[in-house]
């Protein structure tokens, strides 16, 4: 309207409990994180498959039991976008081991198993390695401006 009106300014300082956030949320990402990859070294590509599938029971259990616990933000946090490719990375194992075991099935063990090293040796390590950089590079850092 244009017209004057009153004005407020709040201001709130908090400090953030790291040790809650490391001892009650990372922790068990890591240990979750450790599952997916351990289970690559086993050689019966259906026992990867379970184990894989229950993990991803396991986070998603995970996720519900810690929901109520953290803040409802309009926005996406460093969290969030741990939490999301975790999920997301979880679900790939699943796939990737479905495919590796599809691929035995049909006779093109030496080519699983070559593509199977790889994941273990590079790309799994890598690709975890890489979304947490990014996190903490797009939402603890943040760009230069």
């Amino acid at each position: 309207s244009g017209a004057e009106s009153s004005k407020a300014a709040l201001k709130f300082e908090g400090r953030r409990h790291i040790q809650y956030y490391a001892l009650r949320l990372f922790l068990p990402m890591i240990v979750l994180v450790c599952v997916s990859w351990v289970s690559f070294f086993l050689e019966d590509y259906r026992k990867r498959i379970d184990i894989a599938g229950a993990n991803l029971l396991v986070f998603v259990a995970f996720n519900f039991a810690i929901s109520d616990s953290l803040p409802q933000l309009g926005y996406l946090t460093f969290l969030d976008f741990i939490l999301q490719w975790i999920f997301l990375v979880t679900g790939a194992v699943i796939v990737i081991n479905v495919i590796l075991r599809r691929m035995q099935v049909v006779g093109r063990e030496d080519l699983a198993r070559k593509i199977d090293n790889y994941v273990i040796k590079w790309i799994f390590p890598i690709g975890y390695c890489a979304v947490v950089l990014t996190g903490v590079y797009l939402f603890l850092i943040g760009p230069p401006t």
